[in-house]
């Protein structure tokens, strides 16, 4: 006489069971991070003006108010692979960059919650960057990012 060999049916829906609960809680931890990582694609550039905002701090002594400032075109002129427009301000503080992305078509997960600021601080003679400001939820901020208040999420260099 042979034993049957194989799963039972309360096996194999069981199974089924559990990777539908991992799905569900995989799948939207997955889009938020494909969301940061088109986010970050623009960073680099944040970087560069980052050199221009010091380099014109370090001959002038005070922050730029303004892209004119610092050379840079106007602010829808800037555009990066989902960014939409980018702005020299001096709210909250003079040197802020604002990153405004496109909420609409490129990154429609944020909706109108589609901009981050990088506002500059001086410590000891050297600017350090936050990037908590702006109205993007945290989930699709980088790591260094968040915190939603000043003083946390500082971005050095």
């Amino acid at each position: 006489m042979q034993s049957q060999s194989g799963f039972t049916l309360v096996e194999l829906l069981l199974v089924i069971a559990i990777m539908s609960i991992l799905a569900m809680v995989a799948l939207p931890a997955y889009k938020d991070y494909t969301v940061r990582t088109k986010v970050v694609e623009d960073f680099a550039i944040v970087h560069q003006i980052k050199l221009q905002v010091l380099e014109f701090y370090t001959y002038s002594g005070r922050l730029p108010e303004k892209n004119s400032d610092i050379g840079l075109p106007k602010e829808k002129e800037i555009t990066g692979v989902r960014l939409e427009k980018l702005k020299i301000d001096k709210k909250p503080s003079p040197g802020t960059i604002r990153l405004y992305y496109d909420g609409k078509d490129a990154l429609p997960a944020l909706g109108k919650n589609n901009e981050i600021e990088f506002v500059p601080e001086e410590r000891n003679g050297r600017l350090v960057w936050d990037c908590t400001g702006g109205n993007m939820l945290d989930k699709y901020r980088p790591a260094n990012c968040r915190g939603g208040s000043r003083g946390k999420g500082k971005d050095k260099g």
